[in-house]
């Protein structure tokens, strides 16, 4: 449940096209929303005058590296550039959604495991089984509780989180990806517990809560390594998120760079 599913695309024009293809009521799927579907790329005018822009705060980037603390600010200065309204904010209930989506995501993952877990343990990684046998050991009683207080906490964090602002945003990663050296847990090497864990930690409260997002690259670092920056609504806002992203993309060509590494790769892919 904590799958997200969304178009992966090179612009936010793409991702508009892409989404408005995909996106309505399905027959075959009675999860599916009936809402109209918006005419996604109609909202790309790139004039974000009066949007209210809320940089999260707090854990979300107090262990950011200098680079992406760097990113996020030039970021957010071009999006004021187009008219936007900058300003801090404090996420709400986080020690709920972290407690109850620890619960949910372990519960989850040790059920879809369970038979490679019984059968092949040993072709896991230490540090990811590891992170999978509490899943069997917490009650059913805790995996229920966790998801039936996802609704509650839902609508007291959109009261709440979007009260005074339109979005969220902050990084997606709050380091530049690591390398595999340097997150190999099992390897014991220093701080590769913390640089594993940092993949998942700005996104998996929004995970929980089901609200939907949008990463778009805000730069590189010294090491060409790139960097992203979150913007998270209220449910069924993806227009509104789009429509940021594709007005920072406007005056931005991050979305268009390729690390060093990949060049001659790309030199030879066909076009």
């Amino acid at each position: 449940s904590f799958d997200c599913i969304g178009p992966l695309a090179r612009s936010a024009r793409d991702c508009a096209r892409v989404l408005a293809m995909i996106a309505g009521e399905d027959a075959a799927d009675v999860t599916a929303s009936r809402r109209p579907v918006p005419d996604y790329e109609a909202a790309l005018d790139g004039d974000l005058s009066g949007m209210r822009i809320g940089v999260v705060g707090g854990p979300f980037v107090e262990d950011a590296s200098d680079a992406v603390r760097t990113r996020l600010d030039d970021a957010l200065a071009v999006l004021a550039g187009r008219g936007a309204r900058v300003e801090p904010v404090t996420l709400p209930l986080a020690k709920e959604i972290a407690a109850y989506s620890a619960v949910a995501s372990r519960v989850e993952v040790a059920a879809q495991h369970a038979a490679w877990m019984q059968e092949r343990a040993g072709d896991y990684a230490i540090h990811v089984s590891a992170r999978m046998y509490p899943g069997y050991a917490i009650p059913g009683v805790c995996y229920v509780t966790a998801m039936r207080q996802r609704g509650a906490v839902l609508e007291a964090f959109c009261r709440e989180a979007f009260a005074k602002v339109d979005v969220l945003a902050m990084p997606t990663l709050r380091r530049t990806p690591p390398t595999i050296a340097e997150s190999d847990v099992d390897a014991g090497v220093e701080g590769a517990v913390e640089a594993f864990l940092s993949l998942s930690a700005n996104t998996r409260a929004v995970s929980y809560l089901g609200l939907p997002a949008i990463s778009v690259p805000m730069g590189l670092d010294d090491n060409a390594m790139p960097t992203g920056l979150q913007l998270v609504g209220r449910p069924f806002a993806e227009e509104r998120l789009l429509r940021i992203a594709d007005a920072f993309q406007r005056d931005t060509a991050w979305h268009r760079a390729r690390p060093a590494a990949l060049a001659p790769a790309m030199a030879d892919a066909p076009h």
